[in-house]
């Protein structure tokens, strides 16, 4: 956390060194501070504190008293940025080619500052816990919203440059720039396996994740069951178009994979009880998605089959699944879809194991 704020001000402070034009974070104090004649420091924490009151003013109810940590945050962030603007008076004050380089600088130390609190997912300087608010409400990928609010930062620093000083003070092309690459840094830095693995590896040393144990404890299950209970409901509902339910066609896909079974094997793979996986038959024989035949090494069991209409259907279900699966995971990164079944696959093992031992052993297959 305190990594990220300390980069996000090392950025800040080296596009006001440059000259070109400051990040449009730091554009408003670098351009009203002067004005009022307080530090660059001081306008920061007021204009975050404006950014403050826009979050209390969209959530409303859904506003949480933690959320005024930030405002602690917002103090700190200030005094990173009067801290880091003395450093930078270490480095010379350059030609042009220097100011393009202490510009670039500027803008990709930000966005990794901004990338590395998101990763945190701790706390959030306002700025930032107000794009994120502003793209969670209206569904909108973080990068593009940062965009936009970025802009808009740059357009309200323009105007008030030339209304108080008659002509742009740290307001140019790196304004500009870093209004457009500085979202488009954060989107593209949760695509590099090799940061995100090793920013997560110090975010759990740090503890920080300890802090959340007590709710994942509680959250857990429930979020597993409000999962598994959603998906089946818009599953069956995106099913029925073609005559099935989503239990029906997870049967279809194991005889699909398998050919034939048993039932006793179905209940085992599909992790249901004997008459559970009776019902769910019940419908496919009668609509010829599947026949019975008596298991040649056992008499007294038989063989479930998918006859060819079961067969042919196979591709629609998985259109459908997949389809769902899209859905439910839109605005997460390849990289966060990974980690995410990785991790899934390893709880559902892990719970498998466990189930195996207890006394309540019936429908704890995994597949």
């Amino acid at each position: 956390m305190l990594i990220g704020l300390f980069l996000s001000s090392l950025g800040v402070s080296f596009s006001i060194k440059a000259g070109l034009g400051a990040t449009p974070v730091g554009v408003c104090p670098a351009v009203f501070s002067p004005y009022f004649k307080i530090s660059t420091g001081m306008g920061m924490a007021i204009l975050l504190g404006l950014f403050f009151l826009t979050q209390i003013v969209i959530l409303k109810r859904e506003f949480k008293p933690s959320y005024f940590m930030q405002l602690a945050v917002t103090v700190i962030y200030g005094l990173f940025v009067d801290l880091t603007a003395n450093i930078v008076t270490i480095f010379p004050e350059g030609i042009f080619w220097a100011q393009i380089l202490y510009c670039g600088l500027g803008i990709v130390t930000l966005g990794l500052g901004v990338f590395t609190m998101l990763k945190a997912n701790f706390l959030m300087l306002p700025q930032d816990a107000l794009v994120k608010v502003i793209s969670v409400r209206y569904n909108k990928e973080y990068g593009k919203v940062k965009i936009v609010f970025d802009s808009l930062l740059t357009v309200i620093a323009a105007i008030g440059s030339w209304v108080l000083y008659q002509k742009f003070i740290q307001v140019g092309i790196g304004t500009i720039v870093a209004a457009i690459f500085v979202g488009k840094i954060i989107s593209g830095l949760k695509e590099f396996k090799g940061l995100n693995h090793f920013l997560d590896r110090i975010i759990i040393k740090s503890g920080q994740l300890v802090k959340y144990e007590g709710i994942v404890n509680m959250e857990l299950p429930k979020m597993i069951s409000l999962l598994y209970r959603k998906m089946n409901m818009e599953l069956n509902e995106r099913l029925m178009k073609i005559g099935l339910s989503n239990a029906q066609s997870r049967l279809l896909k194991l005889l699909y994979i398998n050919g034939g079974m048993t039932q006793a094997a179905l209940c085992e793979e599909l992790g249901m009880d004997k008459s559970t996986v009776a019902k769910v038959l019940i419908p496919l024989i009668k609509n010829d998605f599947v026949t019975k035949t008596v298991n040649p090494e056992d008499a007294r069991s038989f063989l479930v089959f998918p006859t060819q209409k079961a067969i042919e259907m196979i591709p629609k279900t998985l259109e459908i699944i997949s389809g769902w699966t899209k859905d439910v995971t839109s605005g997460i990164t390849e990289y966060e879809k990974e980690l995410f079944y990785k991790m899934l696959h390893k709880v559902t093992q892990q719970a498998v194991a466990i189930c195996k031992n207890s006394k309540y052993k019936d429908g704890c297959a995994y597949q």
